[in-house]
């Protein structure tokens, strides 16, 4: 599947329950990548942090992680 922009790819990860969004702020020197470890450790959900301290608007307001390009249906066995 080939998709437009990210955009459409996170509407596709979040319907098919891939995608968890981080509301909370977080500190991106500290918290995120701890976060982003433990998550991707347990093979979790891609993640979207949509509040970064320090960064309200601008160039990094929001930050994507994800461990693999593809959706799980997309995946094989």
């Amino acid at each position: 599947m080939k998709f437009m922009d990210l955009r459409q790819w996170i509407a596709l990860l979040e319907k098919e329950g891939e995608l968890r969004r981080i509301t909370a702020e977080v500190d991106w020197n500290r918290e995120i990548g701890a976060i982003a470890r433990r998550v991707l450790e347990k093979k979790g959900p891609a993640l979207l942090f949509e509040s970064i301290k320090g960064y309200r608007s601008g160039r990094c307001s929001k930050l994507f992680v994800r461990r693999s390009l593809r959706p799980s249906s997309e995946r094989g066995p």
